[in-house]
C-alpha cells in the first residue's frame, strides 16, 4: 500500500529540485492512499522575510478547489429533497435571468454546477470586487489585459454588496449558447450556487459550509473568512514573479462575495483527509457514494480529453484510470487536488507562487503512488 522508502526519497528530491528550479518561495504537498496518508511535507517558506518554514498545516488559499466544496453543498441539499439537479434554477431564484429570459429560464441547477449553462467567461464581476487587480495591473500586462476584457463596469462594481446582487446582474449578459449544449467555465456561476445555496437554507453560505461541510469532515483548519485566517499562527504569505523573475510580495487573497468561487482556506493536511472522504465513502459523513458518483460524472465536454462534472474536471491517466481533479490560481496561488478514485490516490500541491508547475508535480507524485 505504502509508497517505498526509495520512491519517497526520489520524489523528495524532485520536489526540491522543482522549486529551485522555478524559484518557488514554497510549495506543501500531501498523498493519500486506501485512506491513509502516506506523505505530507512542506518545502521552501510561507513567508520569505520572516524564514517561516511552509508546513503541511500552513494555511493557504485553495482558489477554485473550493468550487468542488460548493458542489457538496448543493448535494447535500439534494440529498435532503430541498434541491432537484434537473429543475430551472428561476424555480428557486424567481429574480434569476439573463438577457434572454427564455433561454435563462432553461437554465438547471446540474447546468449551474457543471459549467453548461452558457454564460460568458470574461465577465468576472465577482472575481473584480477584490481591488488586487487594480493593484497589480501597472506592473503586470496580463492583469492589466484581464481587466480589459472584463464587461462590468466600475460603477457596477461598486454597486454590487452580495451575492443576490451578482445573481441579478447576470440579466445584463447574453448566453454564449443554448443551456446544455456545450460547455463554458464561468466563475461567477459559483457565487450563483453560494445564492442558491443561501436562499434554500436560509443560512449564509459561510456558516452552512462551516456547518455541514468542514465540521463533519473534521477540516479543523479550512475556513471561509479571511479575517480569522490571519490571526492563524501559520499562515502563508503571497509571491508573484515579475519580469526579471524576483519575487514580490502581493496583497493576501480574499474576496468574500466571490467565497463559493474560491475563497476557501485550507492545509495540505485537511485537503488529503477531505480528498478520502470522496473517494470513499466510509469515510464521509456528509453526502452518501451516490452522490459522489455524482458529482465525479462527466457531463459538460471540455475537450476530447477532459471534461467537468460538478465542481470536478474528469480525465484519463495514460494507463487509463479516471482522475478526478481540480485547480485553482490567483495573484500568488497556485493550487491543485487530484484523484484516482478507482485506486484510492489522491495528491495534493498548494503554493505561495502562481508560477507553481502543477501538472509537472501532480504528474510525477501519480507516478510515484502507482
Amino acid at each position: 500500500m505504502n509508497i517505498t522508502m526509495e520512491k519517497l526519497n526520489q520524489l523528495d528530491q524532485f520536489l526540491l529540485s522543482i522549486k529551485e528550479e522555478h524559484n518557488i518561495p514554497g510549495l506543501t504537498v500531501a498523498i493519500v492512499k486506501k485512506g491513509q496518508l502516506i506523505l505530507s511535507k512542506g518545502y521552501g517558506y510561507s513567508n520569505i522575510n520572516n524564514k517561516i518554514h511552509m508546513t503541511p498545516d500552513t494555511v493557504l488559499s485553495i482558489q477554485s478547489i473550493s468550487k468542488s466544496f460548493s458542489s457538496t453543498a448543493i448535494m447535500k441539499l439534494v440529498e435532503k429533497e430541498l434541491i432537484d439537479l434537473n429543475t430551472p434554477l428561476v424555480n428557486y431564484l424567481p429574480y434569476f435571468r439573463t438577457f434572454d429570459k427564455e433561454k435563462s429560464d432553461k437554465i438547471t441547477v446540474k447546468n449551474l454546477l457543471s459549467h453548461t449553462a452558457g454564460f460568458p467567461g470574461n465577465a468576472w464581476i465577482a472575481t473584480l470586487q477584490d481591488d488586487i487587480f487594480e493593484q497589480l495591473a501597472k506592473n503586470f500586462p496580463e492583469i492589466s489585459e484581464m481587466l480589459n476584457q472584463s464587461t462590468v463596469t466600475k460603477q457596477e462594481l461598486e454597486g454590487i454588496t452580495n451575492r443576490e446582487d451578482i445573481t441579478r446582474y447576470f440579466s445584463k449578459l447574453d448566453l454564449e449558447y443554448n443551456p446544455g449544449v456545450s460547455w463554458g467555465y464561468s466563475s461567477d456561476s459559483y457565487v450563483i450556487v453560494g445564492d442558491l445555496i443561501e436562499k434554500v437554507t436560509g443560512e449564509t453560505w459561510e456558516n452552512f459550509m462551516k456547518d455541514e461541510i468542514f465540521l463533519p469532515l473534521n477540516l479543523g483548519d479550512t475556513y471561509t473568512d479571511p479575517v480569522e485566517v490571519l490571526k492563524h499562527d501559520n499562515v502563508a504569505q503571497y509571491y508573484k514573479k515579475n519580469n526579471n523573475g524576483e519575487l514580490i510580495l502581493v496583497p493576501f487573497p480574499k474576496n468574500t462575495i466571490a467565497g463559493p468561487i474560491g475563497f476557501i482556506y485550507s492545509t495540505a493536511r485537511d485537503l488529503s483527509n477531505y480528498l478520502i472522504a470522496n473517494m470513499n465513502s466510509n469515510y464521509n459523513s456528509v453526502i452518501s457514494k451516490r452522490s459522489i458518483d455524482r458529482m465525479q460524472e462527466e457531463i459538460g465536454e471540455i475537450t476530447d480529453t477532459i471534461s467537468y462534472g460538478f465542481g470536478w474536471m474528469i480525465r484519463r491517466h495514460d494507463n487509463g484510470s479516471k482522475i478526478v481533479e481540480h485547480s485553482g490560481g490567483y495573484p500568488g496561488v497556485s493550487s491543485l487536488v487530484t484523484m484516482l478514485p478507482e485506486k484510492e490516490i489522491g495528491i495534493v500541491i498548494l503554493s505561495n507562487c502562481e508560477h507553481t508547475p502543477l501538472n509537472l508535480l501532480s504528474e510525477k507524485m501519480i507516478t510515484m503512488s502507482l
